[in-house]
């Protein structure tokens, strides 16, 4: 049986419809690959316009503005945290630049959305989350996944323990990423597969299990201190336990099975942003599709249409008055990293700009 779901492009579908909430002016700190796609995601979104951005080539900063009908581009950062017509900043540097980026858009007021991981560990994660509150601005990691239709579905049919007690989840995420290119192999870029991508198997099994691990055993295949290939295991209460991977060397599935004692579940590939997952059980099988609105235009990342999932997410927040998402709130990114700071732990990865 195949179940096609509607899917409204107007609300995560968690506090119904965003109805007469007023316009929320974004800001673009960096003007790459993943900007160009959140920025062209907003499009989807009546309430969402982009009113700055801003690079260090003030050239691209004025060439990502045309491309878009951007108002300001700006070649100084601060400027943009400045900017009394921006509302939140979407942060989509490399990840050892979001500790600065953050809290820079931070000590100005501003509202911010940065892009996954928060930061390279935890304890630079504490300090944004200390500067958030202290500020009383809201802060909230671009985990996207978990404002996607499959995962509100799936996250709600797992409450309801459609497939009985979990008691092993398998996720792989790799494939054979270019080498050449510095943010793969420069550790001052944060290369490496674990925070690239790892980040994705290691979050949904949080969002899957809604606990921390008790154990945590990881091996990598590293070189010259990056780690290329990383496998782990993480173990709960009750016997539950994880097996994630993550490569940027070679090929994987990209799938992530959900064994339970009535059935499993399988969330088909690309896993991280899926239009569907099957669900296994006595003897018969349910194929939810939920597919994402067509998008003409260029994105350069797969699905990347639905990063406008997030940006209603925030919309919501910021309308109700919220500091921090109820559906992933900071303390649960701060949990994930630090599982992710005791898998480098043991697999030897240091990153030289990282907070001590």
């Amino acid at each position: 049986m195949c179940i096609r779901d509607r899917v409204s492009t107007q609300s995560t579908g968690i506090q119904g419809l965003i109805t007469e909430i007023q316009m929320v002016r974004w800001g673009i700190l960096t003007v790459g690959k993943i900007s160009w796609d959140f920025v062209s995601s907003l499009s989807f979104i009546p309430e969402a316009k982009v009113v700055a951005c801003a690079a260090r080539d003030k050239d691209r900063a004025e060439e990502f503005a045309k491309q878009f009908s951007i108002p300001k581009a700006y070649s100084d950062y601060e400027k943009l945290a400045e900017d009394p017509d921006v509302d939140i900043v979407y942060v989509g540097s490399l990840h050892p630049f979001h500790l600065e980026h953050v809290l820079l858009c931070i000590n100005k007021g501003k509202s911010v959305l940065c892009e996954k991981p928060l930061c390279l560990n935890s304890k630079e994660v504490q300090k944004l989350i200390h500067a958030a509150k202290e500020k009383k601005v809201f802060l909230m990691e671009a985990m996207w996944s978990r404002y996607l239709p499959v995962y509100q579905k799936l996250i709600g049919l797992l409450e309801q323990q459609i497939i009985g007690d979990i008691s092993l989840i398998q996720i792989s995420f790799g494939g054979s990423f270019d080498m050449s290119v510095p943010r793969n192999h420069d550790l001052s870029l944060g290369a490496g597969a674990l925070l690239d991508i790892g980040i994705y198997p290691v979050t949904i099994s949080r969002f899957i299990t809604n606990k921390d691990p008790t154990k945590v055993v990881a091996l990598s295949d590293t070189k010259h201190g990056v780690d290329q290939a990383t496998s782990v295991i993480l173990g709960y209460d009750h016997g539950q336990h994880s097996i994630l991977s993550c490569s940027i060397i070679g090929d994987h599935p990209c799938e992530a099975i959900i064994s339970g004692s009535k059935g499993k579940i399988t969330i088909h590939s690309p896993f991280w942003c899926p239009e569907k997952f099957t669900v296994e059980k006595e003897g018969k099988t349910e194929v939810h599709e939920l597919p994402f609105p067509e998008y003409n235009g260029q994105l350069n990342f797969k699905n990347s249409q639905g990063l406008h999932y997030q940006a209603l997410h925030v919309h919501e927040c910021l309308k109700a008055g919220k500091l921090e998402s109820d559906l992933w709130g900071l303390d649960k990114t701060l949990a994930v990293m630090k599982t992710l700071d005791e898998i480098r732990k043991q697999i030897g990865v240091k990153y030289p700009n990282e907070l001590k």
